[in-house]
C-alpha cells in the first residue's frame, strides 16, 4: 500500500487522487461548489431533527437536519471517494468521531481488493459512533450528465439499501451522496435518491427489513432542497 500524501493545499490534512491530490476542502475551494464558510454548519454537532417524511408502505423515507455521526440507527452512509481515504468533509468527521479502526478498515480492504468503483459500496465497522455500521458508498463525480451520472448514483443507493437488507437492519442514514465536492446538483440528487428508495421499497413488497430510511444533511441549503422535494411528494407545500 502506498503511503498516503499530504494535500498539496498545503492545510495538513490528506489528499486524493480523486481531487488532483487536495483534501476535499481544498479542492471545494478551488473549484467553487457552494460556500466555503468559516465555522461548524448550522447542523453539525446536533443530533438530527425530522423535517419532512413520506411513507412508503410501512417504511419511512424522512429527511432530516443533523449530524450523521450522531445519528442513532443501525448503518450510517459515507460519501467516500474511491480509495476510501477518510480526509476530511463528511468521512473525516467520520474518523475523527469513530475512531482510526474505521480508516485502517478501509486501507485493508484497498490493499486486498484494489480501489472502489463508482456505484460500489464497502462496509466497516463504526467505532465509537452510535451505529452499528458504516457503508462507504462511492458516487459519481458530475460531468454535465454525459457519462451517465445518474444512473451510477441510481445504482450507489440501491447498493446501500441492498447491503442493509443483507445485514437484515432496519434503519440507515444517507446524506446527499456526489453533491458535494463531487458536483451532482443537489436539487437532481434529491429527485434521483427520494425515486431510487421509493422504487426499492415497492420493489420489496415488504420483503425489505428497513422500517426507516433517513435522508440526512448537516448543511441548511441541502436539507432545504430534500424537505421541498419531499413536500412535493406528498403534495404539502414546501
Amino acid at each position: 500500500m502506498t503511503e498516503r500524501q499530504q494535500c498539496i493545499g498545503g492545510c495538513g490534512f490528506f489528499g486524493s487522487p480523486d481531487t488532483q491530490g487536495m483534501c476535499s476542502k481544498c479542492f471545494r475551494e478551488l473549484q467553487g461548489f457552494g460556500d466555503v464558510k468559516k465555522g461548524p454548519p448550522s447542523g453539525e454537532g446536533k443530533k438530527s431533527a425530522l423535517k419532512a417524511e413520506i411513507k412508503e408502505g410501512e417504511v419511512s423515507i424522512q429527511v432530516r437536519h443533523g449530524d450523521m455521526t450522531t445519528e442513532e440507527v443501525d448503518a450510517i452512509v459515507n460519501a467516500a471517494n474511491s480509495s476510501l481515504d477518510h480526509a476530511s468533509g463528511l468521512a473525516g468527521a467520520i474518523i475523527k468521531k469513530g475512531g482510526k479502526v474505521i480508516q485502517d478498515e478501509s486501507d485493508l480492504h484497498v490493499a486486498k481488493k484494489g480501489k472502489v468503483e463508482e456505484g460500489g459500496v464497502v462496509v466497516t465497522s463504526a467505532g465509537k459512533l452510535p451505529c452499528k455500521y458504516v457503508f462507504h458508498a462511492v458516487g459519481p463525480m458530475w460531468h454535465g450528465g454525459k457519462e451517465g451520472e445518474e444512473i451510477i448514483l441510481g445504482m450507489t443507493v440501491r447498493s446501500c439499501l441492498e447491503k442493509a437488507d443483507e445485514l437484515k437492519l432496519t434503519r440507515i442514514s444517507l446524506p446527499a451522496i456526489s453533491s458535494g465536492i463531487f458536483g451532482f446538483p443537489k436539487e437532481k440528487c434529491a429527485t434521483l435518491m427520494f425515486e431510487m428508495a421509493r422504487s426499492y421499497v415497492k420493489e420489496k413488497q415488504g420483503k425489505s427489513t428497513l422500517k426507516e430510511i433517513r435522508f440526512t444533511n448537516f448543511d441548511d441549503r441541502t436539507v432545504d432542497i430534500f424537505e421541498k422535494e419531499c413536500k412535493n411528494l406528498t403534495g404539502k407545500k414546501p
